[in-house]
């Protein structure tokens, strides 16, 4: 399984990052060669929200001397585990309200866990 925003669009995660030998002329230029400090926060971004920040980080940045610059990386996220369609599956059985129980079901159970999420660069 993929997430990606309504219409196919691509996610992106927004690194600050640190450059050499490059000096840009304007907000969304990217630098040939980026080294990645942090990312800005440990979320996904559409297309139009990964624009915004970078365009009003870097315009911050662009009179400067700062050699960082605020960068969009495109990923994929996808789910470590999850089945595919035509894959043999196993389910798992919650349990129940000792009221709602029928004989021989399981008790309640501790929460499921979620699949994690695994973060590739893009495509």
């Amino acid at each position: 399984m993929e997430r990606t925003t309504p219409g196919g669009a691509p996610m992106f995660r927004l690194w600050i990052a640190t450059y050499t030998d490059w000096r840009p002329t304007h907000w969304n230029q990217v630098p040939p060669r980026a080294i990645a400090l942090e990312p800005v926060e440990d979320a996904l971004y559409s297309s139009d929200e990964a624009a915004l920040f970078v365009e009003g980080f870097n315009r911050s940045v662009l009179s400067g001397d700062h050699m960082i610059w605020a960068v969009a990386v495109p990923i994929t996220v996808r789910y470590e585990g999850d089945a595919t369609a035509g894959m043999p599956i196993r389910g798992r059985a919650f349990g129940c309200e000792p009221s709602e129980c029928a004989a021989g079901q399981p008790q309640p159970a501790a929460p499921p866990t979620r699949p994690t999420p695994v973060r590739t660069d893009g495509d």
